[in-house]
Protein backbone atom coordinates (compact mmCIF):
# COMPACT_ATOMS: atom_id res chain seq x y z
CA UNK A 1 0.00 0.00 0.00
CA UNK A 2 3.27 2.19 0.83
CA UNK A 3 3.76 2.36 -3.36
CA UNK A 4 -0.09 3.15 -4.08
CA UNK A 5 0.08 4.66 -7.46
CA UNK A 6 -3.12 7.52 -5.35
CA UNK A 7 -1.61 9.81 -3.31
CA UNK A 8 -4.17 9.75 -0.79
CA UNK A 9 -4.18 6.16 0.15
CA UNK A 10 0.12 6.20 0.83
CA UNK A 11 -0.39 9.16 3.02
CA UNK A 12 -3.42 7.44 5.33
CA UNK A 13 -1.04 4.23 5.18
CA UNK A 14 1.89 6.44 6.06
CA UNK A 15 -0.11 7.88 8.94
CA UNK A 16 -1.23 4.29 10.00
CA UNK A 17 1.89 2.84 10.49
CA UNK A 18 2.95 5.98 12.26
CA UNK A 19 0.32 5.75 15.15
CA UNK A 20 1.14 1.92 14.88
CA UNK A 21 4.40 2.24 15.79
CA UNK A 22 3.13 5.13 18.32
CA UNK A 23 0.75 2.77 19.99
CA UNK A 24 4.01 0.17 20.53
CA UNK A 25 5.81 2.59 22.43
CA UNK A 26 3.31 3.72 24.50
CA UNK A 27 2.54 -0.36 25.65
CA UNK A 28 6.46 -0.59 25.88
CA UNK A 29 6.55 2.42 28.18
CA UNK A 30 3.63 1.19 30.05
CA UNK A 31 5.03 -2.28 30.88
CA UNK A 32 8.20 -0.83 31.98
CA UNK A 33 6.80 1.45 34.62
CA UNK A 34 4.37 -1.35 35.40
CA UNK A 35 7.38 -3.96 35.93
CA UNK A 36 9.08 -1.00 38.05
CA UNK A 37 6.04 -0.62 40.57
CA UNK A 38 5.77 -4.28 40.90
CA UNK A 39 10.11 -4.95 41.50
CA UNK A 40 11.47 -1.58 42.11
CA UNK A 41 14.25 -2.35 39.59
CA UNK A 42 16.11 1.14 38.33
CA UNK A 43 17.62 -0.19 35.45
CA UNK A 44 13.74 0.04 34.20
CA UNK A 45 13.76 3.63 34.97
CA UNK A 46 16.67 4.31 33.31
CA UNK A 47 16.12 2.94 29.92
CA UNK A 48 14.60 5.30 26.80
CA UNK A 49 11.69 2.61 26.26
CA UNK A 50 10.85 4.62 22.88
CA UNK A 51 14.12 3.66 21.28
CA UNK A 52 13.39 0.84 18.62
CA UNK A 53 12.94 -2.48 19.98
CA UNK A 54 15.57 -3.70 17.57
CA UNK A 55 17.80 -1.86 20.63
CA UNK A 56 16.20 -2.24 23.43
CA UNK A 57 16.73 -6.25 22.92
CA UNK A 58 19.69 -6.36 24.69
CA UNK A 59 19.18 -4.39 27.31
CA UNK A 60 15.39 -6.34 28.07
CA UNK A 61 17.76 -9.40 27.74
CA UNK A 62 20.09 -8.07 30.69
CA UNK A 63 17.21 -7.23 32.59
CA UNK A 64 15.23 -10.22 32.13
CA UNK A 65 17.11 -12.53 34.82
CA UNK A 66 16.71 -9.84 37.59
CA UNK A 67 13.03 -9.29 37.34
CA UNK A 68 12.44 -12.89 37.07
CA UNK A 69 14.51 -13.01 40.31
CA UNK A 70 12.64 -10.76 42.01
CA UNK A 71 9.53 -11.74 41.33
CA UNK A 72 10.13 -14.77 42.15
CA UNK A 73 10.91 -13.72 46.32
Amino acid sequence: MLLHPFPKVRHVMRRFTEIARLIGVKIRITAAETLWVLTKEDGLKRQDWSLPSKILKPIVDELKGTIVAVIQQ
